[in-house]
């Protein structure tokens, strides 16, 4: 055998290949989210199957919220579906508007007689105010309600750090004025005095005031309507009016998570889901999750496209979702992205012949909510 090659003591590190560089004008695949259409569909179908009821899931991406076109799209899914006697309602949401949540509890009311709605994930603010509608709402262990008070971007608000105005909600308000009274009136140049309220016109103009405390009134008006929908559930006005203005005024913080023992000891009828319902539950969250993951796909530094489903309306055969699709340019004089090529329309997912999924677009108008940032 002949003496094997002599090797030295450090090896030089191999160096890869170069990548070839594709040509400038090389075709690029646009990217697409996966909508998992077959999948929610089999999870909605077992989910059905558990409940004894037809089931219609509602899901707002941490990027999206519920507002007023939303509405329609139930009643046209729930026309669908038609009247029944026990529905049941899958709710994922962060809020939105409060307005929406009431039209939305109104047409789920016309379409059943008893209403489940199933919380196993977020359901904060307005869609704490549309869990308000159900005669039970059944829990996983991970979900939560939330406050409801009311948070208002004015055009007459304190700015921020980026020169936009800042939320303000009544319970800060109501924060700052209680400790400006506590303080004792404050004095300019050690003289002269001024009320708690003047000193906090000098930050927050007074028409901003009366607009954010008109829409706290709004919020506790929302909530009442809504419980009043079916209120036998809660047994007196007295109660339906304490939760109202508990849901309101009574926690610290717009986004304090109300779990399953807190709903329970303020009177709102929940349940705790067991434990095969929370593992359907968890997995078509995890399902939905992934289908509203929006989809990138990069031209250059200054110019992509951006495609992405951020809202799910959807039943057993059935679909609805708004469809973001949109290319994004930079703009070097302005310094800003602009908006080019917006096909941005609803779409209607149906199953097809053959297991292929038909995508269909609806005849139906934009949200008036701004696109979610990419």
């Amino acid at each position: 055998m002949p003496d094997p090659i002599p090797q030295p003591d450090n090896p030089p590190a191999v160096v890869p290949a170069p990548v070839p560089h594709k040509p400038v004008n090389a075709p690029v695949k646009i990217r697409e989210p996966k909508h998992n259409f077959s999948s929610t569909q089999g999870l909605l179908s077992r989910l059905q199957e558990l409940t004894g009821t037809p089931v219609i899931s509602y899901y707002n991406s941490a990027r999206s919220s519920m507002v007023q076109s939303h509405p329609d799209l139930f009643l046209d899914q729930l026309h669908q579906i038609g009247h029944q006697k026990t529905l049941s309602l899958v709710l994922v949401s962060y809020g939105g508007e409060g307005h929406a949540a009431l039209r939305i509890a109104s047409i789920l009311r016309h379409y059943c007689e008893f209403l489940n709605v199933l919380v196993p994930s977020r359901a904060a603010s307005a869609a704490t105010m549309l869990c308000l509608a159900a005669d039970k709402i059944i829990m996983s262990p991970s979900g939560f309600l939330s406050a409801i008070d009311s948070s208002l971007r004015h055009g007459l608000n304190p700015k921020g750090p980026d020169n936009k105005p800042v939320t303000v909600s009544v319970d800060q308000v109501k924060r700052v004025l209680k400790f400006l009274s506590d303080e004792g009136p404050s004095k300019i140049d050690g003289t002269v005095s001024e009320g708690a309220y003047r000193t906090l016109f000098k930050y927050l103009h007074p028409l901003a005031l009366g607009e954010i405390d008109r829409a706290s009134s709004n919020s506790t008006l929302i909530a009442t309507k809504i419980m009043n929908l079916h209120p036998d559930i809660f047994g007196s006005s007295e109660k339906i009016s304490y939760l109202a203005d508990h849901l309101v005024n009574g926690y610290p913080a717009h986004g304090f998570p109300i779990l399953y023992q807190e709903a329970r000891e303020i009177g709102l009828p929940v349940e705790m889901a067991d434990e095969q319902l929370s593992d359907l539950l968890r997995d078509l969250v995890r399902s939905y999750d992934v289908a509203t993951l929006p989809a990138t796909t990069h031209f250059s530094e200054t110019f992509y496209r951006f495609t992405g489903y951020p809202d799910i309306i959807e039943s057993s055969g059935r679909r609805i979702s708004y469809r973001y699709s949109y290319n994004k340019r930079f703009n070097p004089v302005s310094r800003e992205w602009l908006t080019e090529n917006d096909l941005s329309q609803w779409i209607n997912f149906l199953p097809g012949p053959g297991g292929k999924i038909q995508i269909q677009a609806l005849d139906v108008p934009a949200p008036p909510a701004a696109a979610p940032l990419s």
